[in-house]
C-alpha cells in the first residue's frame, strides 16, 4: 500500500547567507523549514552538500523567516536573503508583507501600550527604532504624499518630538495595520471602529496616534526612508541606564508590556532601537561577567539568540531604580520577593530572564554609549 504523506508536512525554502568573519566573505546555504513538526534542515550551495541535517530548533520560529529577517541558527548569524523556490514565494508573499508604522510623539507614553497591539495582531516587528527629525527631514521621507490635503498638520505633527519607526511584517500587513489603525479622523474612528487605535488614542486629524503605509510601495519607501537612513540616535548618554529586552522575551512578544510597564512606573525610554548582536559583539559587552557569573556562556548565547530591543532608560537615581523595577535576576526568586517585577512576570530562568539592565550606578552611560554610539548598526 503506497504511503500517505502527511497534509500539514509542508517544506518551505530560504536562501540565506552567513558571514564567515574567518574568511571575509558571505558563505550562503539553502534553508529549509518542515511546518510538520517544526523541524530545519540547511544545505551548503557553495560545496554542495547537507549542512545540517534536519532537527528541531524550537528557538526559529516560521514567523521569524521572511526577506531581510535576520535568524541564528548553533550561533551562526544567517540573513535571509531570498525564496529559494516558487512554492515557497506564492505561499509566503502576501503572508509575509512588510508595512510600515510611525508612532506620533504625542502618544509617547503609549508606545508600548500600540506595540503590544501590533505584536498581539500577528504582526512581527522586523525593525524599530526611534526618530527625532526636523521638518525638512519629514518632507523628505513623505514626499510621496505631498499632495495629500493633510500634508503639512502630518509633519507639523511628527517634528514635534520623539517618535517611533517600525517595520511590521505579517500577512496582508498593509491592509491589517490600516484595520488596526482604523480611519485617519479620530471621530470617524470612534465612531465606525471604537477599538481602532486612533480611536482610542488619537486627538485630532493630525494628532492621530500612528501613521501608517497607505500601499505596499508606500511601505517600502516610508520604511527605506525611516529606518533605513543613517540617522543619528535619539540616546542622551546622560544620566542613564540600559535596558535590553532579550530576544527569548521579544520573540514571544512581551516588548510591548515590558515598555508599558517602565513607562507606567515613571521612568523616560528616550531611546529604543531593535538590533542584532554577532557573538563578538555579544561576548564583548558581557566581558565584565566572564570570571563573574558561571552562567557567561549561557549568557553570551542568548543574548546573540536574535533581535534584541535596546533602550536608554531615564529616571531618578535611575540605575538602582530600574534595577529593582527588572527584579532578581533569577525569575523564580523575584516571583517570590518582587513579584511584580519584569523577571517575575515575563523571566523563564536565570539566562531567558526577560531583561538585562545595568548593574553598577557607572556603568549606566557606558553601556548606553556601546550599543547607541559605538555598535555598528545590524539593520534588520
Amino acid at each position: 500500500m503506497a504511503t500517505v504523506s502527511d497534509p500539514r508536512d509542508v517544506r518551505y525554502a530560504f536562501s540565506v547567507e552567513w558571514f564567515d568573519v574567518n574568511a571575509q566573505m558571505n558563505r550562503p546555504y539553502s534553508l529549509f523549514y518542515y511546518t510538520v513538526d517544526d523541524t530545519i534542515e540547511m544545505f551548503d550551495l557553495r560545496n554542495h552538500r547537507m549542512f545540517l541535517k534536519r532537527c528541531k530548533y524550537p528557538s526559529l520560529r516560521l514567523a521569524d523567516l521572511f526577506v531581510g529577517a535576520s535568524v541564528v541558527v548553533f550561533a551562526r548569524q544567517l540573513k535571509v536573503t531570498g525564496y529559494a523556490d516558487d512554492f515557497t514565494r506564492s505561499q509566503l508573499d502576501t503572508r509575509k508583507e512588510k508595512t510600515c508604522a510611525i508612532i506620533k510623539p504625542h502618544c509617547y507614553e503609549k508606545i508600548g501600550v500600540i506595540l503590544e497591539a501590533f505584536q498581539q495582531a500577528g504582526l512581527v516587528v522586523a525593525h524599530m527604532r526611534s526618530l527625532k527629525l526636523t521638518r525638512d527631514q519629514l518632507a523628505e521621507g513623505f514626499q510621496h504624499l505631498h499632495e495629500q490635503p493633510t500634508f503639512s498638520e502630518l509633519l507639523d505633527s511628527m517634528a514635534e518630538d520623539f517618535a517611533v519607526a517600525l517595520e511590521l511584517v505579517g500577512p496582508n500587513a498593509v491592509r491589517a495595520l490600516q484595520d488596526l489603525a482604523g480611519p485617519a479622523n479620530p471621530e470617524e474612528a470612534r465612531a465606525r471602529a471604537p477599538t481602532s487605535l486612533r480611536a482610542r488614542y488619537g486627538r485630532d486629524g493630525a494628532q492621530n496616534a500612528v501613521h501608517v503605509s497607505a500601499t505596499a510601495d508606500a511601505a517600502e519607501r516610508e520604511i527605506r526612508f525611516f529606518l533605513g537612513s543613517p540617522f543619528p540616535a535619539t540616546a542622551t548618554c546622560r544620566d542613564c541606564t540600559l535596558c535590553c529586552v532579550l530576544p527569548h522575551a521579544h520573540a514571544a512578544g512581551h516588548t510591548g508590556a515590558i515598555l508599558n510597564t517602565i513607562l507606567e512606573e515613571g521612568f523616560e525610554v528616550s531611546a529604543i532601537e531593535l538590533t542584532q548582536l554577532d557573538r563578538a559583539n555579544a561576548s564583548e559587552f558581557l566581558e565584565v561577567y566572564r570570571t563573574v557569573v558561571p552562567e557567561y556562556t549561557s549568557m553570551v548565547d542568548e543574548l546573540c539568540n536574535g533581535p534584541v530591543v535596546v533602550c536608554e532608560v531615564r529616571g531618578e537615581n535611575v540605575v538602582p531604580s530600574f534595577r529593582e523595577l527588572c527584579g532578581p535576576v533569577d525569575p523564580e526568586v523575584a516571583k517570590h520577593i518582587r513579584p511584580q517585577s519584569v523577571r517575575a512576570r515575563w523571566g523563564e530562568s536565570k539566562i531567558r530572564n526577560a531583561v538585562h539592565c545595568t548593574d553598577l550606578p557607572e556603568d549606566g552611560v557606558l553601556e548606553c554609549e556601546y550599543f547607541f554610539r559605538i555598535l555598528p548598526t545590524h539593520p534588520l
